[in-house]
């Protein structure tokens, strides 16, 4: 009977001391002000990769996973994230011959469509961290099998960070 007292005394005496998860594991979402301008950010070692596989069919949905990894050997912390990951990759392309060395076409550039209101949160990653964000191109479907090069970049204005270019392949 003791037992069974004590028990229930220490379960209610827990759960008051219990609030839930503390605030700061929530992610801060910000609604910036429409002239908000974020500045450069001084040091960052970013790389934006494809990863995956880039050979797709023709006529089919396409989407590309990225990866944003820092090797820096700081933390790199990255206000102006959207929440909506899509919204942080523009890419652009042009149809590519292996025969020729360089590009001979004008660069296409699609850009995702920004959903408002925006919403951003703080990203920070810690040294060898990345994060992965796959976008979708819709863009793709309607162009015949073949060879594209493609490259991709942030649209960020606090960072200056672009892949290398990649091809992609429609059968």
């Amino acid at each position: 009977m003791k037992t069974a007292l004590f028990s229930a005394i220490l379960a209610a005496v827990l759960a008051g001391c219990i609030e839930g998860r503390p605030s700061f594991y929530e992610p801060q979402l910000i609604e910036p002000p429409a002239d908000l301008e974020i500045p450069p950010l001084e040091r960052y070692h970013l790389l934006l990769l494809p990863t995956g596989n880039l050979e797709y069919t023709a006529g089919q949905p396409v989407e590309i996973r990225f990866r944003l990894l820092n090797k820096d050997t700081v933390n790199v912390l990255l206000y102006e994230w959207h929440m909506r990951e899509t919204e942080n990759i523009r890419i652009y392309y042009q149809p590519y011959d292996p025969e020729q060395p360089e590009p001979t076409a004008e660069w296409q550039c699609y850009e995702p469509e920004v959903k408002h209101p925006l919403h951003y949160y703080q990203l920070e990653l810690f040294p060898g961290n990345s994060v992965d964000v796959t976008i979708p191109l819709p863009f793709l479907e309607k162009m015949p099998p073949g060879a594209y090069l493609m490259y991709a970049e942030l649209t960020l204005t606090s960072v200056d960070v672009a892949s290398d270019d990649f091809v992609v392949t429609l059968h």
